[in-house]
């Protein structure tokens, strides 16, 4: 027998909106002015109390790994970057290991380059997430292979320092 609530699952599972209990995941690049250069961001959202782990673990602790689609028109320069420190947890009691988590909204970033003559408005890189959420309560959902096709954002323009800024003047 369906209840109401199970119907309400289906219901959102068959018209594809994402309930505030599943992690959401989006990808975006921007292009420097007047360059083939710029930036990937992959942004992760999660449900309160829940996280993801890091991307750079050891090999015998769980991890989330981020892949693009390389081809001639769209190529990573380095490797992602997280924009916030993870929570660093030195011995984890299942694992009994240093692992990282990151809560809440993270967005992982590369450098990028496209290729010679390739308008970023016409091409659409692939990325696929896969790693698992898990909760501080105990339970993980794996995530197999999340695919994203990355939205051109549009152009940015790189700004120099302001030499009389006090900040800019710390990071010499």
């Amino acid at each position: 027998m369906l209840t109401s609530l199970t119907l309400l699952s289906l219901n959102n599972q068959v018209i594809g909106q994402l309930s505030e209990d599943e992690p959401r995941f989006d990808a975006r690049y921007h292009i420097q002015s007047g360059t083939n250069q710029g930036y990937l961001i992959v942004k992760a959202q999660l449900p309160a109390g829940c996280y993801i782990y890091g991307i750079y673990q050891p090999e015998d602790r769980p991890g989330s790994l981020i892949e693009i689609a390389q081809s001639k028109q769209f190529r990573m320069l380095d490797k992602f970057k997280a924009d916030k420190t993870p929570k660093v947890i030195e011995k984890d009691p299942l694992f009994e290991a240093r692992i990282e988590k990151h809560y809440e909204v993270v967005q992982f970033y590369v450098p990028i380059e496209l290729g010679v003559n390739v308008n970023p408005s016409e091409i659409k890189p692939v990325v696929r997430f896969t790693g698992q959420m898990c909760s501080d309560q105990g339970f993980c959902i794996p995530i197999h292979g999340k695919i994203m096709a990355a939205k051109f954002m549009g152009f940015f323009e790189r700004r120099e320092a302001n030499k009389s800024d006090p900040v800019a003047k710390q990071r010499r």
